[in-house]
């Protein structure tokens, strides 16, 4: 009762938000709240909400006895390299969920989503991708990040090598993989398939809504810093709160709401796109061993 057992680990950007909002409907499902704890990921940095493995464990303490499936969906377990070892001698039994995408395409939307938490500065893409030797050195980091690892877009994008990680330790029964255009194309189909893994009964929404799209900041500056402060004091605002009796008043995600607006998707120029293939064909070729199929249109 009230241990993870089930783990979405990534990749960003790939439709985890959405299958944890649908899982959090299926009454044999509890969702951690917040859906990423950041626990296990402790190379990229401190989970911001729990600080040691009583308060972790406290988040799952609201499961009942229905709610057979425990979980909780980190996408920054895919980048981390400790989070998979973690998990595992947190709860070697534990089922794992990998949701892929073509890295050229996620490595472009996990920019977007820095830019919105306030990790990113740099506009650019192409600016910003360039950056990452530097700023593995502690060099042209944005004044506002918490967890520069994040701005490795390198990282985000080996699926494959990742993937293997999973398998390797928690076996082929323990682990499912979903190909995010699959899902986004037939999400009923990809839905049923997880739920039959996770041996639930077959609930399925009547309707998949989008959820998580792409969005940015209608006021930047003032909502950067708001994010910031949230995330370097979380846990002195938390203990504050809880010393003076107080509970969560939303009030943070209120002010989100009003400040975000949906955003679109620049094009990457082709030379970059063609450089980034390139640089990825190793690790989708390692990702088509591994799930035994063609993708070869992510490197061509």
């Amino acid at each position: 009762m009230g241990k993870p057992n089930f783990f979405i680990v990534g990749a960003p950007k790939s439709a985890t938000t959405a299958i944890s909002q649908y899982l959090r409907m299926h009454p044999n499902v509890f969702m951690s709240v917040p859906k990423e704890p950041y626990y296990f990921s402790v190379d990229i940095g401190p989970s911001p909400f729990a600080e040691n493995i009583q308060e972790y464990l406290d988040l799952f303490a609201p499961a009942t006895s229905e709610q057979f499936i425990v979980a909780e969906a980190s996408a920054s377990y895919l980048m981390s390299d400790v989070a998979c070892e973690k998990i595992h001698q947190f709860n070697p039994d534990a089922k794992i969920l990998v949701m892929l995408r073509n890295p050229v395409d996620l490595v472009k939307a996990w920019h977007s989503e820095m830019l919105y938490a306030g990790e990113e500065s740099v506009a650019d893409f192409e600016t910003a991708w360039f950056l990452q030797e530097s700023r593995s050195r502690g060099e042209n980091l944005p004044p506002l990040s918490t967890r520069p690892l994040l701005l490795q877009y390198k990282k985000v994008r080996l699926l494959g090598c990742t993937l293997k990680r999973y398998l390797d330790l928690f076996g082929h029964s323990n682990v499912m993989w979903i190909v995010y255009d699959d899902f986004r194309n037939d999400p009923q189909h990809e839905y049923t398939r997880l739920l039959e893994f996770l041996g639930l009964p077959l609930i399925v929404p009547e309707q998949f809504p989008v959820v998580n799209a792409s969005k940015k900041l209608r006021f930047k500056l003032p909502g950067q810093l708001l994010r910031y402060m949230r995330q370097k004091y979380r846990h002195q605002i938390n203990a504050g709160m809880r010393n003076l009796g107080l509970r969560r008043t939303g009030i943070m995600e209120f002010v989100d709401r009003i400040n975000t607006t949906s955003a679109g998707t620049a094009a990457i120029p082709d030379q970059l796109r063609k450089a980034l293939k390139s640089e990825f064909t190793g690790d989708v070729q390692l990702l088509e061993s591994l799930i035994d199929r063609d993708l070869s249109h992510w490197y061509r």
